[in-house]
């Protein structure tokens, strides 16, 4: 029954009744459709086969944790390039302080600091952080002895397609707003995502190494079920990290686990997930073929996607945020 419910509005097509579907299974909803979204001549049977594989994969991946042994396996595929390409394209921390860089808005020059002139408002403002700047004012790690290492602050909950994104205007306050094409036209993914998506406060990508940063804030994946909603600030404990290339620039994924759902999810570091889920994998899918909805080129990862652990992933949090800092200090010439 539950097959032929999902045929059914696999056949019908419509983002309403994706959306119905990605209640029950999101795995399924999200395959689905972005299959048909990326290629129209695909076979609906095989958009089906793969949704239902997807929705087994997500239904199944909270479970036993591996044995050493078992994780071990998965930590020698771990290519050691990938950190040392991380390092080279990112520097090191102690030489963020000569770093070039620009911020989000290609336009010009958007260096943006805190205090200074009162915030304006934003054309398209979806919420504003009440205690000054998203970016700024909201520290970014959390004290020792609990389980979440960092403050996430969520621009897309789970289960919506709007995208938005923290403002890094200068004089704005840095509220979230909703993204917008070239056209100025409102964006959306073509689907429904599945994880809440937002940014951390207090980082910056650099624009620096090959390739460059992408000059944003980075981006986290929480992996949990719940749903938050925009502004939201959710304690999060990282477990691993995605190098994501988008458009030539560096766009790290970090990936966590809300610090109320770090009990229900058995998972201290991504390598469980690869060895034990397909999590990981459709998380690299959607953010590799998003974009080709909209008629253009696929997104790559560096190393063939193999993420990097929680450990190596704090270590780019770090340096993330010496990026911020010397940004916000003007150490880094635009």
């Amino acid at each position: 029954p539950a097959g032929a419910a999902l045929l059914a509005q696999v056949l019908d097509c419509r983002l309403g009744a994706m959306m119905s579907v990605l209640e029950a299974s999101p795995g399924a909803a999200f395959f689905t459709f972005a299959a048909q979204e990326a290629s129209p001549g695909l076979p609906l049977a095989i958009g089906l086969v793969v949704g239902l594989a997807a929705a087994a994969a997500r239904a199944s991946w909270p479970q036993r944790r591996p044995g050493p042994g078992g994780r071990a396996g998965v930590a020698r595929r771990r290519a050691e390039g990938l950190a040392a390409a991380a390092l080279n394209q990112k520097g090191s921390t102690g030489r963020a302080a000569g770093r070039a860089g620009q911020t989000r808005r290609r336009a010009g020059v958007t260096r943006a600091t805190a205090g200074g002139d009162a915030p304006r408002a934003e054309e398209g403002e979806v919420s504003r952080y009440v205690g000054g700047s998203y970016w700024d004012d909201i520290p970014l790690w959390l004290e020792g002895g609990r389980p979440a290492d960092v403050n996430m602050v969520v621009e897309i909950p789970r289960l919506t397609s709007e995208k938005n994104e923290v403002s890094t205007e200068r004089g704005s306050g840095h509220p979230i707003i909703r993204d917008t094409t070239s056209e100025g036209l409102p964006r959306s993914y073509s689907g429904v995502t599945y994880w809440n998506y937002g940014m951390l406060p207090q980082t910056w990508e650099a624009p620096v190494g090959d390739p460059p940063g992408d000059r944003d804030p980075l981006d986290i994946v929480d992996l949990g079920t719940k749903i938050r909603k925009v502004g939201e600030i959710v304690p999060v404990r990282i477990i691993g990290a995605l190098p994501l290339v988008d458009t030539g620039e560096m766009d790290w994924k970090l990936l966590g686990i809300a610090e109320d759902e770090c009990d229900q999810f058995d998972c201290d570091d991504v390598y469980h997930l690869l060895e034990n889920t397909n999590v990981v994998s459709s998380v690299k899918d959607f953010f590799r073929l998003y974009k080709v909805a909209e008629g253009k080129a696929r997104n790559e990862f560096l190393n063939d996607g193999i993420p990097l652990g929680r450990e190596e992933a704090l270590g780019i949090i770090r340096e993330m945020h010496e990026h911020w800092r010397c940004l916000r200090a003007d150490e880094l010439p635009v």
